[in-house]
């Protein structure tokens, strides 16, 4: 099964991460050639944990592509993706450990700093060239922390957490700055609009929550699931939310007002991850029921029926350019889907 797909920044590579055969694949997106590591000959795995030692659970490239980062059991670790360094064994930059269990692991803007969050209740910021832990984000959370994510300009960290709560971090300092609470279930994930002014959070309490990032008050909650929400988004213009629940529908929600703007009904079991193109117009859905969907945004209708997976579909996301989609499944499959002709006016219209 693939546990992460991803692209990189430019479109030209895909990854993805099968945990269950501790590997994660490179792909060239233009041929759908895998890229072997040096030292594999014969195999299509870029990194073999096998060999390497540890877990693999998820993994996403860096923003100038150099370098990748995997999340596994106890660890986050970096690795080098430039094609002069000859085996998987000499491309291992460092790791970032220990925690427990690593939940995420994200770069900051410019690069230079990683921050993970772990099921020890713990969120760290590591430097990215020496591997040192820079900064311990700790005593505020009770419970595990699920996401850690900087913001746009690097100065913050954002964590949620099993204890009902998202936190705002001092990257420098790793002091709290403040609480967001309210949620009456766990917090599953916590993002920054574009901007960084405003914060989304998703829980299982049915609900998502827009707030204002610089005083942590609540200025929507997001009601109309009847099951908990597992993923949301912002679009890039910061004027719309997307997010996706267990009650099997996605929805679409005006940022200003709060309402539901459009519900996105067709899949047959929970909705797993949720996407906007990046000019909008477009959502794509992930789902258990083995497909993905593509919807027209701005009118809920439904465009496209992805059908290629022959098991649950756990991520969805477009490349920054918006030319390509990529979903993972755990059939074992990642599959690179052109855009280009989606993102047409829809016959009729």
């Amino acid at each position: 099964p693939v546990s992460t797909a991803a692209l990189s920044r430019d479109g030209r590579l895909a990854l993805s991460v099968h945990a269950e055969e501790r590997v994660v694949r490179i792909w060239n997106v233009e041929t759908g050639n895998a890229l072997p590591s040096g030292d594999n000959a014969g195999s299509d795995a870029f990194l073999d944990f096998n060999k390497l030692g540890g877990l693999v659970w998820s993994a996403r490239f860096s923003n100038d592509g150099n370098s990748l980062l995997t999340v596994g059991g106890n660890e986050a670790r970096l690795w080098d993706m430039r094609r002069e360094i000859p085996g998987a064994n000499e491309r291992e930059m460092m790791t970032f450990s220990p925690h427990a269990a690593v939940a995420s692991a994200n770069f900051s803007p410019d690069g230079q700093r990683i921050v993970t969050a772990s099921w020890d209740n713990s969120a760290r910021i590591w430097n990215a060239t020496t591997g040192v832990d820079e900064v311990k984000l700790v005593g505020g959370h009770s419970g595990y922390v699920n996401s850690a994510v900087f913001s746009p300009k690097g100065e913050y960290v954002l964590t949620s957490s099993d204890d009902r709560t998202a936190k705002l971090w001092d990257a420098k300092t790793g002091t709290i700055v403040r609480s967001f609470e309210g949620h009456a279930g766990r917090v599953r994930d916590a993002v920054f609009s574009s901007d960084g002014s405003l914060v989304l959070t998703a829980s299982d309490d049915k609900t998502a929550r827009i707030w204002k990032a610089d005083t942590a008050e609540l200025i929507r909650e997001l009601k109309g699931h009847t099951w908990g929400v597992l993923s949301a988004a912002f679009s890039a213009d910061g004027r719309s939310i997307i997010t996706g629940s267990d009650d099997n529908t996605a929805g679409v929600w005006d940022v200003e007002s709060g309402q539901l703007l459009r519900s996105l009904a067709g899949h047959t079991a929970p909705v797993t991850s949720v996407a906007f193109s990046p000019d909008g117009k477009r959502a794509l859905t992930a789902s258990e029921d083995f497909t993905a969907k593509l919807w027209d945004a701005e009118k809920g209708k439904e465009i496209l029926n992805l059908r290629g997976h022959s098991q649950e579909v756990t991520s969805a996301t477009f490349s920054d350019d918006g030319r390509f989609a990529l979903t993972g499944s755990r059939d074992g499959t990642a599959i690179l889907w052109l855009t280009e002709q989606w993102m047409q006016p829809v016959q009729g219209e």
